[in-house]
């Protein structure tokens, strides 16, 4: 023991467990590092996987969006070729002062009877909000327009259904079915051998008949302007539905480019 403490050999079972101390503490922070950076490869690949769905979800967006707005102008055709028409309606009556006498009038009011609603395109959109997914467009104020589009969207478009059904299909048409002799071929509807229709003088003779009673002539007025007032509130709410769609999908091109 003597010779032992002379050497100072005591000291080494302190120093190898100060040691071993180090040890431990060194392999803690090399687990915690690796932990730290596994998260953070982790975090990587998930923001990574997320910028992926979230640059999908802008192209779809911006693919139905174009299809959207193609359906919508097209309609807005329509709608400016279905209050033209009517239009020239009543002024050839106020012109003539007598229904009956308006050239071409059959085949007139019989292009009043057809209407048509936009149709929308929300593939992408039904998949973000049906999956919780919507989150991932990271620009807030984008995410909130796009909501906001599709909201105003099926607004509109319930509208425009219920005016074509409440006030035109309900009201206006049975006026105008009642007294148009339907001819496919004012539809532009060709029948396998048949080129034409033919009236039976009956029918025309029955029609003529209809047209000369002053209160069958105040019901067609009616129906006529009726098609000219739902159909310019339709037209409307598809015109703003048309700059508020071309808006946001400049702004989802933007995105996508960023």
């Amino acid at each position: 023991r003597k010779s032992l403490l002379s050497k100072g050999k005591t000291t080494k079972p302190a120093f190898a467990a100060g040691r071993y101390f180090k040890y431990a503490v060194g392999e803690v922070l090399l687990v915690v590092i690796g932990i730290l950076i596994a998260v953070q490869v982790n975090t990587w690949n998930q923001n990574n996987i997320n910028n992926i769905k979230e640059q999908r979800y802008l192209t779809g967006l911006e693919s139905d969006l174009k299809i959207q707005i193609k359906s919508m102008e097209f309609t807005e055709k329509f709608y400016d070729s279905l209050i033209s028409n009517a239009g020239k309606l009543l002024v050839d009556f106020q012109k003539l002062k007598s229904i009956e006498k308006i050239p071409n009038l059959n085949s007139r009011i019989s292009a009043l009877m057809y209407d048509t609603s936009f149709s929308e395109f929300k593939t992408s959109f039904t998949e973000l909000i049906s999956t919780g997914n919507i989150s991932l467009i990271k620009n807030e104020r984008l995410r909130t327009q796009i909501i906001t589009f599709y909201q105003f969207s099926e607004s509109s478009n319930n509208t425009t259904n219920s005016n074509i059904e409440k006030v035109f299909y309900n009201i206006a048409f049975p006026i105008i079915t009642d007294i148009a002799i339907i001819n496919p071929s004012d539809f532009k509807m060709k029948v396998e051998g048949v080129t034409q229709y033919n009236f039976s003088e009956v029918l025309e003779a029955e029609q003529n008949r209809q047209l000369k009673n002053p209160a069958l002539q105040k019901k067609l007025i009616n129906a006529i302007n009726l098609k000219i007032l739902a159909t310019t509130s339709n037209k409307s709410s598809i015109t703003n539905m048309i700059g508020f769609g071309k808006d946001l999908l400049e702004k989802l091109k933007k995105e996508i480019k960023n």
